[in-house]
């Protein structure tokens, strides 16, 4: 099958930042027609690169096809949460967060996701809540630059606290950019 072989070709690109490359490969193999599951995949795949591209339209529309022809993936759920969210759609992003905290309960990604979607629709206490599990697991690993991710945290849990939103347009051009 011609999109088996064109797969590695877009996931080599996408490795090595081509994303825009890797897009032009996914739109070939989606040209060709592929069994739903292969095809949700390569939805999913096409979203993660228009999402490093911060085309977030894009990544939106492919992670809501990649879903709705059944992707099952926290990943892909927290990844649309994320889009939703930081495009100022936080009401239309909950729904995914919840259901990829659901999928994995102690994902730090996922809480962090969330408690940013709580923020940004104003329920500071939720918000706190996610944001604190993460701090709580990201106390306990070594990998580097947790630590100052933790620390944020732990200030916007502050801020949160004393009922001001941490999330000035600095920051969220900053979340948008990372």
């Amino acid at each position: 099958m011609k999109a088996l072989k064109l797969l590695p070709q877009a996931q080599a690109l996408y490795k090595s930042g081509d994303f825009q490359g890797a897009i032009q490969i996914y739109d070939q193999i989606l040209a060709l027609g592929l069994n739903q599951e292969l095809l949700w995949g390569v939805y999913e795949l096409r979203g993660d690169a228009y999402h490093r591209l911060k085309n977030f339209d894009a990544s939106i529309s492919d992670y809501s096809t990649a879903i709705l022809m059944g992707a099952q993936d926290g990943k892909v759920k927290n990844n649309l949460c994320w889009d939703y969210t930081i495009t100022g759609h936080p009401d239309l992003g909950l729904l995914y967060c919840n259901q990829a905290v659901l999928i994995e309960p102690a994902n730090f990604h996922f809480l962090d996701s969330r408690g940013f979607t709580y923020a940004r629709l104003g329920n500071f206490p939720a918000a706190i809540a996610d944001f604190q599990q993460t701090a709580d697991i990201l106390a306990n690993t070594q990998v580097p630059g947790y630590q100052k991710l933790r620390d944020q945290r732990l200030d916007w849990i502050k801020a949160l606290k004393s009922g001001a939103d941490p999330f000035t347009p600095e920051v969220l051009d900053q979340l948008t950019n990372e």
